[in-house]
């Protein structure tokens, strides 16, 4: 992304205002993370850019430094963006519904009765 459209950018977020807000790194890392980054603060009304080196696009390289995406927000904002990451990072494995055990083994039964374990699939 150029430097031409993240001033674009900046102008979208101050709307009726002529000067230009910078956009800060918040974080750099993979693409995946980066998404779930971009969508926690999009839930969070916060603005973010996701950038990502062009040859690293290209040649699908998802590892080191052309597979990193940095995460830009607002200037203004990139203390309440990184507030937001924290505290999401410090309630992880609080007991939410994404900490639940999916396919715990000791409460799958199978046909006729028989458990199904780790070593011991159904039908073995």
């Amino acid at each position: 992304m150029t430097s031409a459209s993240i001033s674009a950018m900046a102008a979208m977020t101050t709307p009726g205002r002529e000067e230009e807000v910078r956009w800060v790194v918040i974080a750099v890392v993979g693409w995946a993370e980066a998404e779930v980054i971009r969508s926690k603060l999009d839930a969070a009304g916060i603005p973010c850019i996701l950038q990502r080196e062009a040859a690293g696009v290209a040649f699908g390289i998802t590892i080191g430094a052309l597979g990193e995406v940095r995460v830009l927000v607002p200037e203004p904002l990139a203390e309440q963006a990184i507030a937001l990451l924290n505290d999401t990072a410090d309630t992880a494995g609080q007991g939410g519904p994404d900490d639940e055990d999916v396919g715990d083994w000791d409460d799958y039964e199978v046909e006729g009765g028989r458990k199904a374990t780790p070593d011991a699939p159904a039908g073995a």
